[in-house]
């Protein structure tokens, strides 16, 4: 079990005491609910507060997996894939990366979020008339009226 800062802390004030048993008798002392450290855990402690100055934990930027595939040459050669054929589909990115570090590198470092383009109809000039003219006809109507209607986006009903 990890030992806590305040826990850290004790240790390390107290191992100038000059005996690592008296210093787990304090411990036992101080903190009942909690087994005293032993000799190791003790010592690198204090190792660790004369190397780097604290006993808080230092395992940021350390601890998980390693980076493999997102390092900067992939980040950089994704870059350039996708400046150079902005419609490249991950799948097909003419890159030895597999497709979701291909999206893995283009959402976490690039901060790129890939969208599929849709076309629509473009607007005519009638069709905000046909707008406004549908919105007076639908106020129309009585109050439980739009509880009937059935919205889909679907173009074509069969």
């Amino acid at each position: 079990m990890q030992l806590t800062t305040e826990q850290r802390v004790f240790v390390v004030t107290y191992v100038r005491t000059g005996s690592i048993k008296q210093v787990q008798n304090l411990f036992a002392e101080c903190f009942p609910d909690r087994r005293s450290p032993c000799k190791s855990v003790i010592q690198n402690n204090v190792r660790k507060y004369q190397r780097n100055g604290t006993c808080l934990n230092l395992n940021k930027g350390c601890s998980g997996r390693r980076k493999t595939v997102r390092t900067e040459e992939n980040t950089e050669m994704v870059r350039t894939i996708i400046q150079e054929n902005e419609t490249v589909s991950c799948r097909k990115n003419n890159s030895q990366l597999s497709k979701s570090s291909f999206n893995r590198i283009v959402e976490r470092d690039l901060k790129w979020y890939p969208y599929k383009m849709h076309l629509r109809h473009q607007l005519a000039d009638n069709d905000c008339v046909r707008c406004e003219n549908f919105v007076r006809w639908l106020l129309r109507k009585p109050h439980r009226f739009i509880d009937n209607i059935i919205v889909g986006d679907e173009a074509v009903f069969s």
